[in-house]
């Protein structure tokens, strides 16, 4: 079964009137009802949004972890300072 967009390039063929604008004009509808890419596009942009909200929490980690890490050796060198 035909969309009425397919019949309507079917009938521009036929007529052979302004052919070129009647080809791009099909063109350009086959291409705006073809979705076949719109799922990787979107799981691109899902995998993306993953690796900023990473990025961003792991930022925030490191730094969490640095502080700890530091407060770690003020007190060890507090305790037992280091002989020269």
């Amino acid at each position: 079964m035909k969309t009425h967009a397919l019949a309507a390039c079917d009938e521009a063929r036929r007529l052979k009137e302004n052919y070129l604008m009647n080809k791009l004009g099909c063109i350009f509808e086959q291409f705006r009802q073809d979705e076949s890419g719109q799922d990787l596009i979107e799981y691109a942009l899902i995998v993306g949004l993953i690796g900023l909200v990473a990025v961003t929490s792991l930022n925030s980690v490191a730094t969490a972890i640095g502080a700890v890490f530091t407060r770690i050796s003020t007190k060890l060198n507090s305790v037992a300072p280091a002989s020269s």
